[in-house]
């Protein structure tokens, strides 16, 4: 049975919902009841409804898009309480694909930060225009979240995040090319100019001490997480501070070589260590 009868156009500009987005919404609701929003007391619900909206916004989307913005995070945060199959038999096998391809870790514990967000980079080049419109509403949503906080918060907001600010503007910049490439629409131009305000002041580049050890990967590129101290690092990469061997006056690596945790400036003044990993795992 089809789905969409409703789909917005030039002419018909609105997507007629039905009773399907109604139970998606509560379905939502039940999956993410106890979640908020990283480090607020803000439902998680505000942003799943946000990217909804911005997917609906868009033009010649669908209600199969909205209902999978609705569960976007689903597989991804609440694994124990869906599937995707479950999707699929709820809402259908179009909404269930839409929600895998807005999935960017479908393993827990989830893969290091960098690896994570360059994978997601690369699959986005290979979805459909259904997905990647979801995805981009889902982005455009964060990053006027974050935004907005910073105008509140200041640069303390940085110390919600798992990666440092430097990350984080490589990461939106390179989803903001994508979408822009890909769909230019103006949900992605929105996305470009919000992604604009929230990286200014950010350091153009991570200052490091020189120190000849260091491993020529290190840098901008191979940061994958932020750390209060040697302990909270050796938790995030899932070691104990003893197997960090010195490299310096202000640096640490494993034994394997995969990791390089150094205290840098990356524009993070909550957080004193910055952890880089490998390109590619060993």
């Amino acid at each position: 049975m089809g789905h969409d009868a409703h789909v917005a156009d030039e002419t018909n500009p609105h997507v007629m919902l039905t009773h399907r987005f109604g139970e998606a919404v509560t379905y939502a609701a039940t999956l993410h009841r106890d979640q908020s929003r990283k480090d607020t007391s803000t439902p998680y619900m505000a942003h799943l409804l946000g990217a909804a909206s911005f997917v609906l916004e868009q033009p010649g989307t669908t209600e199969d898009q909205a209902i999978a913005a609705l569960l976007h995070d689903a597989l991804e945060d609440q694994p124990d309480r869906t599937s995707a199959a479950e999707i699929s038999d709820r809402f259908g096998p179009a909404v269930a694909q839409i929600v895998l391809d807005c999935t960017d870790a479908h393993s827990h514990p989830k893969p290091p930060w960098r690896h994570r967000k360059a994978a997601y980079l690369a699959h986005l080049e290979t979805v459909a225009d259904a997905s990647l419109q979801v995805s981009l509403a889902d982005k455009l949503h964060n990053a006027r979240s974050i935004t907005t906080d910073l105008a509140i918060h200041g640069d303390a907001l940085w110390a919600r995040f798992n990666a440092p600010p430097v990350a984080q503007r490589w990461y939106y910049a390179a989803l903001s090319s994508t979408f822009s490439r890909r769909l230019g629409n103006e949900t992605a131009h929105a996305l470009a100019v919000t992604v604009a305000a929230m990286v200014e002041g950010i350091a153009d580049h991570v200052r490091l001490d020189p120190d000849p050890d260091r491993p020529v990967w290190v840098g901008t590129d191979a940061i994958t997480g932020a750390a209060a101290d040697l302990a909270d690092a050796a938790r995030t990469i899932r070691t104990t501070p003893d197997q960090l061997r010195r490299h310096g006056d202000a640096a640490w690596r494993t034994d394997d070589g995969q990791w390089w945790v150094e205290r840098v400036d990356a524009g993070d003044p909550a957080r004193r260590l910055t952890i880089f990993v490998a390109p590619e795992p060993y």
